[in-house]
């Protein structure tokens, strides 16, 4: 390496402005006129530079410097120099914000160079001052090819550390043109955006410069920090209050939801964190005072971020570090130190209570749900603080779900970490909770990706020799979840498809519990009712009805589902599914839309055709009343008898469900369907009259004109509605002379007054059309 000194590196300011003010590269020819060093150290750098110069001569200059060990502060000095004979604002902002870059590596605020008999001070301070005038002068011109993040340090958490104070005024006052403050404002607004609050305070010292959101972060700082108290900082709260405009209101999480710290009333806030932070006996050792400070701080950081326009993800990230802090019981400066958060708190998430958490526990009704929402409000801090990515997000909760599932079936661990057979992540149950999980995903990409991974680890461990077909299963199960949370029909089609491969491998080794396992746990019971089919040919079906399945999601009914569509004829296992899941009513509504479905596809039988030869009286009837008739055949004659049937079992499980009414609508409507039968089941005849899917007026028309009385009564029972007997007696024994309708109609009602005027009342308005006949009736 060599050192090159400044008076020899000043041709290069003439070498630069050429490539930057021209459009061709004549510099290139004519440069030896500018040299006048040939010394090796130069004509090396020269070479280097020749190679280098691109699209970006400004990079190829810095690289070349890095190459060659040009000291920092003559490279600060030469791109400083530079910049000054440069007419493009935006290459002198490029060229000034390169000078700051060596002036940081010197690691010194002020380098002094001496330059002929002169002592000149390069002041990093204005340096900078120049660089960020530039970019103002950008800013309203608004060039967006300018780098938007300059020095930025994305990671707020370590610069809270350090004391930021503001500094007085540094400089005289900074004579800017009227719209400065409102692009400085800006470039401020940006900044904190995209979490640079160094770099925002920063403008703020070097422009004299306030900005409301900044000081609203500091003051957050101060009061986390224990620099100030709540008291102190309810003079920034109502001032921002008074003066701020309307901005959304903040929410720590969504996946805090329900019992989070939503509201902004500090009683509430004291009343849930004393809740999660009191431990029993002496494991408490945050005494009352404390946690009422901590209360009082919290409420008055979230009502300072509420006010945040700007950089509110900062003010989120100091109120859940804080959280973190006073619920874990640690110093908020250690909390901030933390390089990985998720890596040095995630042992949080599994404590398992001792015994003094487990009396504590017993005396709680709501100690279960508390402990869930604690744990999952902790990770949701957490992956918080640590700012993690979606890949990140993925990845964490993998680890997590993965040795979950290895520990639970690890031999003599299973039962032993979970009284309740089920697998355990941060003490919950999965299959209790697993949704709530999900929602630390916070959008449907993340949960993609971690049903994705988990499915590459299932695989492996298939793979495996030997196979880990217990924890595979689980693991499909929860790839699943995932998938079918991020409504990623793909991803649930993989699911499925090595579904199907696994049950082959568990059908070999007769794993029948884990196939029941797979079925209900994915809960696909339509795409994966080969396993309930395997079951039933193996005569196995019983480990679908073994203890506890009566609690699983959908189970009961799609066991009653697939039994109607594969087994109509196996009355001996439906009986005992519907006994094992107290089925009768879900039974009875199967049947019934069966009988239903049956009814609703007469139609296709239905004709208007009075060609046929062979048509009883009956059907003549209705073809002169145009109402609907059937052909006649044994396709509709099989229908209509499995019709009856599902009526008959319907009304059979609805009375078994204690529901008699609906019992007896079923009842009648099989005896309407029987009545159908005997109609077309004549001997001799091709079409029939239709008694189903009638509309009111044919039913009534029907009853009045066509039907015996019994048979009218069957109809206007399975119809629901009431039978204009009057006019049905007028016409069959009044006008037409049947003896035999009065008979029947008297042995099941009685001829009312009502009955008899209105009969009276139209054998009066036949007038001259009276006959003998009639006269004598």
């Amino acid at each position: 390496m060599f050192q090159i000194s400044f008076k020899s590196l000043l041709f290069y300011n003439f070498y630069i402005i050429k490539i930057l003010d021209s459009t061709t590269y004549i510099w290139k020819k004519n440069f030896g006129k500018y040299s006048s060093d040939s010394s090796k150290c130069h004509d090396q750098l020269q070479l280097g530079l020749n190679v280098r110069f691109g699209p970006s001569p400004i990079e190829a200059c810095n690289t070349s410097f890095v190459t060659h060990g040009i000291s920092p502060d003559v490279a600060a000095r030469f791109f400083n120099e530079v910049a000054n004979k440069i007419s493009s604002v935006e290459e002198r902002y490029k060229m000034l914000k390169m000078a700051l870059h060596w002036l940081g590596k010197a690691n010194k605020a002020k380098t002094s160079f001496l330059i002929g008999d002169r002592n000149e001070v390069l002041d990093a301070d204005e340096v900078e001052l120049n660089m960020w005038k530039c970019r103002l002068e950008l800013e309203m011109d608004e060039k967006p090819s300018v780098e938007v993040f300059e020095g930025s340090n994305l990671l707020p958490l370590r610069l809270f550390t350090e004391k930021i104070h503001r500094r007085t005024v540094i400089r005289e006052q900074v004579t800017m043109i009227s719209e400065t403050p409102t692009a400085l404002g800006s470039l401020i607004g940006v900044h904190l955006e995209a979490g640079d609050l160094a770099t925002a305070i920063r403008l703020e010292t070097l422009f004299s410069h306030a900005d409301r959101d900044v000081s609203l972060l500091l003051t957050c700082m101060a009061l986390a920090e224990g620099d100030m108290y709540p008291e102190d900082a309810e003079q920034f709260v109502l001032a921002a209050e008074e003066g701020a405009s309307t901005v959304m209101p903040f929410q720590p999480s969504r996946l805090c939801r329900p019992g989070s710290l939503q509201s902004l009333s500090p009683v509430s806030i004291k009343s849930h964190l004393i809740k999660m932070t009191t431990l029993p006996g002496e494991c408490s050792t945050m005494n009352k005072e404390q946690t009422e400070l901590c209360c009082k701080v919290l409420a008055m950081l979230e009502r300072l971020v509420n006010q945040i326009q700007r950089g509110r993800s900062l003010g989120v990230r100091i109120v859940t570090c804080f959280r973190l802090a006073f619920y874990l019981n640690m110093p908020f400066i250690d909390i901030l130190n933390l390089a990985n958060p998720v890596e040095s708190l995630r042992h949080h998430l599994w404590d398992v209570e001792d015994e003094d958490w487990v009396k504590f526990n017993a005396e709680n009704s709501s100690s279960q749900e508390d402990n869930a929402q604690r744990k999952l409000s902790l990770a949701s801090d957490i992956l918080l603080a640590a700012q993690l990515d979606q890949v990140g997000k993925a990845e964490f909760l993998r680890y997590e779900i993965v040795a979950a599932i290895k520990e639970f079936e690890e031999p003599g661990n299973r039962g032993a970490g979970c009284s309740s057979g089920k697998v355990q992540m941060w003490g919950l149950s999965l299959d209790d909770h697993f949704p709530a999980i999900l929602d630390l995903c916070e959008d449907d990409t993340t949960c993609s990706l971690l049903g994705d991974s988990l499915l590459m680890v299932a695989n492996d461990l298939l793979s495996a020799d030997p196979p880990h077909r217990r924890k595979v299963v689980e693991l499909l199960i929860r790839s699943h979840d995932c998938h079918t949370r991020a409504c990623n029909m793909e991803g649930i089609s993989r699911i499925l498809h090595h579904a199907r491969i696994l049950t082959s491998s568990l059908l070999l080794e007769e794993e029948w519990s884990l196939m029941v396992r797979l079925l209900t746990g994915i809960r696909r019971y339509t795409e994966m009712n080969y396993i309930l089919l395997i079951l039933r040919e193996h005569e196995q079906f019983e480990y679908v009805l073994s203890k506890g399945m009566d609690k699983v999601p959908g189970l009961r009914v799609a066991l009653l589902d697939f039994l109607r569509r594969h087994c109509p004829g196996d009355k001996e296992l439906l009986r005992l599914v519907v006994l094992h899941f107290r089925l009768h009513s879900e039974a009875a509504e199967l049947w019934l839309s069966e009988a239903n479905a049956i009814i609703a596809g007469l139609p296709r039988y239905m004709t208007s055709s009075d060609s046929s030869p062979k048509m009883n009286l009956m059907a003549e009837r209705c073809l002169e009343e145009k109402l609907p008739l059937l052909e006649c055949s044994n396709k509709l004659k099989a229908d209509l008898r499995l019709a009856i049937q599902s009526y008959s079992h319907a009304a059979e499980y609805y009375l078994q469900a204690n529901q008699p009414n609906a019992a007896s609508k079923c009842a009648h409507q099989a005896e309407l369907t029987a009545l159908q039968i005997s109609i077309v089941d004549v001997p001799d005849t091709e079409i029939a009259p239709c008694l189903l899917l009638l509309e009111s007026l044919q039913v009534a028309l029907i009853v009045k004109t066509i039907l015996s009385f019994p048979q009218a009564w069957i109809l206007v029972r399975a119809y629901e509605v009431v039978g204009n007997w009057a006019a049905a007696i007028y016409t069959r024994y009044v006008l037409n002379g049947d003896s035999s309708y009065l008979a029947d109609f008297l042995r099941c009602k009685t001829l009312t007054s009502t009955i008899m005027e209105d009969i009276a009342r139209r054998y009066l308005l036949e007038g001259s059309n009276v006959s003998q006949e009639m006269n004598e009736r």
